[in-house]
């Protein structure tokens, strides 16, 4: 198995497309608001067109409700959640994408 390198926190188009064009295989975007990375959906949905079809996009997530991962998910469409609160793995799954 080849090891994959995501990149988390990136908050621009312009650092997105960098660590793109270097080989990263997904992009971290973080959804935690007190976190001084916590992008809004509007500049989520910017990184995530700007990406080119081969990178990942993660969304990473603490204890949020299901509500808020499922608009999200909704509005940026998300390869892959990240958790990184108490989650259970109940509250993980049937998101429709894979989860770490």
């Amino acid at each position: 198995m080849r090891t994959r390198v995501k990149v988390c926190g990136l908050t621009t188009v312009e650092d997105a497309l960098e660590v793109a064009a270097v080989g990263v295989d997904a992009v971290g975007l973080v959804f935690y608001p007190p976190s001084v990375r916590a992008l809004g959906l509007d500049r989520a949905q910017a990184i995530r067109a700007a990406l080119p079809p081969f990178v990942s996009v993660v969304g990473l997530f603490v204890d949020a409700s299901r509500d808020t991962i499922e608009q999200t998910l909704a509005a940026v469409s998300l390869d892959c959640l990240q958790f990184h609160g108490e989650e259970s793995a109940q509250d993980c799954g049937g998101y429709g994408v894979p989860y770490i």
